[in-house]
């Protein structure tokens, strides 16, 4: 027998046995075929390495030939295709199901109560016990016919909806507006939804206000940041990015507030993959997709206390906002001041004097 043996398929090196030892040639032998027909049977590459996606694959299947619905679900394509129709009526009536639900689960803020969130925490009680919430937009993944997607079309390039939500900062949706094109700008859905009766926005009580972050209209109700200073709050991570000023300040206080509608935001795309890649449906069903899963997210939120997805969320030193800029515009030229200014402009000089900082 040769002095060695090398597996020519894996490369293994065998040692032979001298006579002398208890394990005798034709074991040898013996193994060293097991593992070329093992190797040469079992070939290490990947089998289901499509690139398309789950629903593209099952398009793919029903526009082509019959025997591949045969083929990987045992079945003929007229018994799948009945199949199919039965899961999209009854997935429109799940639907419908959710969106009643939502009618229940989707519901303003108890405007007399302070949130926990803020009574709990010295950073932002008393100054912001008037906050009921907070108020932003987010983009949500849109599927639509190649001669529609142009307004849909964001920054991104990718075609998308607008959806204008509000929460409390116990993470629960407590509006939610959605169906508008990638393109429209936050503004505009904003002033609709407030100007629009029967969308039934939960309008602040006198003296009670939402955070809205720069982009929105400075009036009564919406308390936005000093604008031309530091806001985010990966702007003040680390002892040497730390608030110096006292509009800083304020911003740094208002950002870690209004932070819990990212938060918001990151708990609902993660526990709902379909709002990154949503489906071919009607663009209106798709909207309304956006609303059941809220309502779905708010009724978790009350009912599971234990769930890893909120319990990360939860936590407000987490920094979901995906805005990059260090400062936000300067204040512009309108000299108007109004109730909301003298509100921002108090608490601004109480958080001042805790502090030992200039009033402004």
């Amino acid at each position: 027998m040769a002095d060695a043996l090398i597996c020519l398929t894996c490369g293994q090196y065998f040692e032979p046995h001298t006579d002398d030892e208890s394990i005798d040639e034709d074991l040898v032998i013996s193994n060293l075929l097991n593992i070329i027909i093992n190797n040469s049977i079992h070939t290490k590459e990947p089998i289901r390495d499509s690139s398309l996606t789950g629903a593209e694959w099952v398009t793919e299947l029903r526009s082509g030939h019959s025997d591949r619905i045969y083929e990987a679900f045992r079945m003929e394509r007229f018994v799948f295709n009945k199949l199919w129709q039965t899961i999209s009526k009854y997935f429109s009536k799940v639907l419908n199901a959710m969106l009643q639900l939502a009618r229940e689960m989707i519901k303003p803020p108890l405007f007399d109560m302070v949130p926990k969130e803020i009574k709990d925490n010295p950073k932002h009680f008393p100054y912001f016990k008037d906050c009921i919430g907070a108020i932003d937009g987010t983009q949500v993944s849109a599927t639509l016919p190649e001669n529609k997607q142009i307004p849909f079309r964001g920054r991104k390039q990718i075609t998308t909806q607008n959806v204008m939500c509000a929460c409390s900062f116990d993470i629960k949706f407590t509006f939610v507006y959605a169906g508008w094109e990638g393109s429209a700008n936050d503004c505009r859905i904003f002033s609709t939804a407030l100007e629009t009766p029967r969308l039934e926005f939960p309008h602040p009580p006198p003296g009670k206000f939402y955070f809205v972050d720069s982009g929105y209209p400075t009036r009564d109700g919406y308390l936005t940041p000093f604008k031309g200073e530091r806001y985010h709050l990966n702007d003040y991570r680390g002892r040497r990015n730390q608030p110096r000023s006292t509009k800083e300040l304020f911003n740094h206080r208002h950002s870690s507030l209004r932070n819990v509608i990212e938060r918001s935001f990151g708990a609902l795309k993660n526990r709902f993959p379909i709002l990154c890649k949503m489906r071919s449906f009607s663009f209106r069903k798709q909207a309304l997709i956006v609303i059941a899963c809220c309502a779905v997210h708010n009724f978790i939120r009350d009912h599971q206390i234990a769930d890893k997805n909120l319990a990360y969320y939860a936590n407000p030193n987490i920094a979901a906002s995906t805005h990059t800029s260090a400062t936000i515009d300067d204040e512009g030229s309108s000299n108007q001041v109004t109730q909301i200014d003298i509100i921002k402009k108090n608490i601004a000089n109480q958080l001042a004097k805790d502090n030992q900082l200039p009033l402004i």
